[in-house]
């Protein structure tokens, strides 16, 4: 198997997609976390990954943040539970969502304080469909305000 250093890049893997690229949804948990869960959606909708639907899951914020996500629903759906359903409830409840779809190829999990890196929906993508017999597909997790820190 080849390292991340040795994938294609920027241009060689956007022409791997170019056509009719796989539709991934991603779906984001949010609790309490207004800034958080935007600067996420934000990084998602800026990647630039040409055929992704992403959704929100507000597992029933005390402090206003799912409601001002709902308000501002542009570019994503949203969902909003009337408790906290918990972690894994709430994604699950994402997930069946984005699974509705029958377009949706992948389903992409990203914890609301995460941002995603530009290329890394490329990367995955392809090499998802490169090698078939991949089940999942992660990437490095770098700690935040540092980088270069895994």
């Amino acid at each position: 198997m080849k390292n991340a250093k040795s994938l294609p890049s920027g241009p060689a893997v956007a022409a791997q997609l170019q056509g009719n690229p796989p539709r991934v949804s991603a779906v984001i948990l949010n609790w309490n976390g207004y800034e958080d869960t935007r600067r996420c959606i934000d990084s998602l909708l800026g990647s630039g990954y040409p055929n992704l639907q992403v959704i929100v899951v507000d597992n029933a914020s005390a402090d206003g943040s799912g409601a001002r996500l709902a308000a501002e629903t542009d570019g994503y759906q949203m969902m909003c539970n009337d408790h906290n359903a918990g972690f894994a409830r709430g994604c699950n409840l994402g997930i069946r969502r984005a699974l509705e779809d029958s377009a949706c190829a992948y389903v992409l999990l990203i914890n609301n304080d995460s941002t995603l890196a530009a290329g890394a929906l490329e990367h995955a993508v392809s090499r998802a469909e490169r090698l078939p017999t991949i089940g999942l597909v992660g990437g490095k997790i770098l700690h935040s305000p540092e980088r270069r820190t895994i």
